[in-house]
């Protein structure tokens, strides 16, 4: 007996041995077993099935069935770190060492690729985003227009040349064009409930290309989403002109002011509009807020502390908000509604393609138009001392703008700093001196540009590096 046991765990450890062992049989054999456990795998359920998934890529860790199945698994994970491994397993399942790789031509292919890349948007990481998309607009397995709409309007924040965003958006104006030519443009095989987010990609970042055409760009990106989605556009029954009806006269104007930033309490929109806002007479408007909550924006403080009326329209909370807002806003019957900031809220930006009141106006929240026709967007309100000459400047934008005097001030401006004190956070700063920073040198001159890296274009960059070289 003894001799026996000895003689079956010998070959058992010999047998290991020969599985892990690096020759080309041995690597063959692990593969095989590694694909027959994914196929059982796939008839198993619960932590049976996850099981065999990960034993299988235990044995071979290039098998791309098992690092799909395990990245589907773990995708929406609520631990940052396990999704993360879920879309590295996903992107290693694209590769050519994958065996199989993911078929870019099939249903699942068309997703995947899609999935990863706006993981990919959401990172900033806006050149594998435009690989994947780019993989997706060129699958036969697309059935509508969402992946190459994807792949058209992602404009990067970071361009790495004047040369790179002069292609960048030569390359936005081309792909929309494209698909503006389309005589049957449409997403409605799209199963996202969002499409209009799911498949357009924010035009934040069209800001940063000072030096293209903002309002040619823009205006593009409206059209390609009114196209696409027909039914962004609406008017609401009160005004259209068959049911128009004189408005009462009213020492009192009544005022919307809609926003997608009146959650955290401090951040530029606020800052920039809250404290005129507040100091508005209660005597000659009536003022209603409209705050359009994204996903993931928290309750307003700046709200709750005002005693006028509220509209709250959350994504999370009613997947058919859009239809909520028109009924909603149109029965206010306003006189203006005032959006604050179009082009940073995906929810405000489709809000405002309808014509919910007699007037309707957007501000300097966002630097740049909304590209929405003038007969649905009426006015674009910004600061003459910050604008080219009137004539000029109208030429980018597709609102009528209208321009606040340059000697005064447009804000209400709170000081951000008292007794050498944050008043924001209450930190104390009168204290630093240079050697409080890493890498600040004791002497010379030091230069500090106190804005956000994807606010600043190269052209930009390359000035900062003339006043360096100026003064070395």
């Amino acid at each position: 007996m003894r001799s026996r046991y000895h003689a079956s765990r010998a070959r058992c450890v010999l047998w290991c041995m020969f599985l892990t062992s690096a020759g080309p049989c041995n690597t063959k054999i692990a593969k095989s077993r590694a694909e027959a456990l994914v196929q059982k795998g796939f008839t198993l359920t619960g932590s049976a099935r996850r099981d065999a998934f990960e034993r299988a890529l235990a044995l071979s860790p290039l098998n791309g069935n098992a690092l799909v199945q395990l990245g589907m698994a773990d995708m929406a994970h609520e631990d940052p770190a396990q999704q993360q491994r879920a879309f590295d397993r996903l992107e290693l399942a694209f590769s050519s060492e994958a065996e199989p790789s993911v078929p870019i031509h099939s249903q699942q292919g068309l997703f995947l690729a899609t999935i990863v890349g706006r993981r990919a948007v959401e990172a900033e990481a806006f050149k594998k985003a435009m690989t994947y998309f780019e993989m997706a607009a060129a699958s036969q397995g697309a059935q509508d227009h969402c992946p190459a709409m994807q792949a058209a309007t992602l404009v990067t924040g970071y361009p790495e040349s004047e040369k790179n965003a002069r292609m960048i958006i030569q390359r936005y104006n081309k792909r929309v064009q494209e698909l503006l030519a389309q005589n049957n443009l449409h997403v409605s095989k799209t199963a996202d409930p969002q499409p209009y987010i799911f498949c357009i990609m924010s035009a934040f970042n069209h800001e940063l290309y000072h030096e293209s055409d903002l309002r040619k760009n823009l205006q593009n990106y409206y059209l390609l989403a009114i196209k696409a989605l027909p039914r962004l556009r609406y008017e609401a029954p009160h005004l259209s002109r068959s049911l128009q009806t004189t408005r009462v006269e009213s020492s009192t104007l009544r005022i919307g002011v809609a926003s997608g930033f009146f959650g955290p309490r401090s951040n530029s929109v606020l800052a920039d509009f809250g404290e005129v806002l507040k100091r508005l007479s209660r005597v000659q408007f009536k003022i209603v807020f409209i705050y359009f909550k994204e996903g993931g924006s928290p309750d307003s403080e700046f709200l709750a502390d005002m005693t006028d009326d509220k509209l709250v329209f959350d994504v999370n909370k009613d997947p058919d908000w859009l239809q909520s807002a028109r009924k909603k806003v149109g029965k206010l019957r306003l006189d203006l509604l005032l959006y604050l900031d179009l082009t940073m809220s995906r929810m405000c930006q489709q809000a405002a393609m309808s014509r919910l009141a007699r007037v309707q106006a957007t501000s300097h929240g966002h630097p740049v138009t909304s590209g929405i026709p003038k007969e649905t967007m009426n006015y674009y309100v910004y600061w003459a001392a910050a604008e080219l000459p009137l004539k000029t400047a109208q030429k980018h934008y597709t609102e009528e703008l209208v321009l606040l005097p340059a000697d005064t001030l447009h804000q209400y401006y709170n000081h951000r700093t008292a007794d050498g004190k944050s008043v924001l956070d209450s930190q104390r700063f009168n204290h630093l001196t240079r050697s409080d920073f890493e890498g600040v040198p004791s002497a010379g001159q030091w230069y500090v540009c106190m804005h956000k890296p994807f606010k600043r274009h190269p052209k930009f960059e390359n000035l900062l590096v003339q006043i360096l070289l100026k003064d070395p």
